[in-house]
């Protein structure tokens, strides 16, 4: 088929249009991840807060950050539940100062509306009598989403390793 050179020209504007009109549009951000991976980044993110809130030892903002029921438990000690017992636990560490704490994430199991997060964390304390302290060991935290996509901590456990005071 012998086409004139301006209808060449206006096949190509056609076919260059086509290609325009079914071109990939942007994708929003957030968007592009599956819902598994928007849970384990909102719960990662989540546990950043956590951390800032532990480091200013803020007792009623890591309490409000239970379910209402929530458990909190380090290993060899029985479970802390409830927002006001977590919190009145927490303030009773008030003559202690959080000199550092970092938790590493290290595995992260998400679904839509439940992630678990396991890893390592170090804090560093002064005591009441002036000692500073580094405790080490491993944390298990299991959170829930909630019906405004904010996470809560349904149950916290953590465990100090074999070398837990250096």
């Amino acid at each position: 088929m012998n086409l004139s050179p301006l209808a060449r020209l206006a096949t190509r504007l056609l076919f260059a249009c086509c290609l325009a009109a079914c071109a990939a549009k942007p994708i929003p951000s957030g968007y592009e991840l599956l819902p598994e991976q928007v849970s384990q980044r909102d719960a990662a993110s989540a546990l950043n807060v956590y951390v800032s809130a532990l480091r200013a030892q803020d007792s009623h903002a890591i309490a409000a950050m239970f379910v209402s029921n929530g458990k909190l438990e380090h290993v060899g000690q029985g479970p802390i539940s409830g927002r006001e017992n977590i919190e009145s636990f927490l303030a009773s560490f008030v003559d202690y100062k959080i000199l550092a704490h970092d938790m590493t994430l290290m595995a992260s199991s998400p679904a839509t509306t439940h992630v678990s997060q396991s890893g390592t964390y170090v804090q560093r304390v002064r005591t009441p009598q002036g000692q500073e302290v580094t405790v080490r060991g491993w944390f298990l935290f299991q959170w829930q989403r909630q019906q405004l996509g904010n996470w809560l901590i349904e149950y916290a456990k953590t465990s100090a390793s074999p070398l837990s005071v250096v």
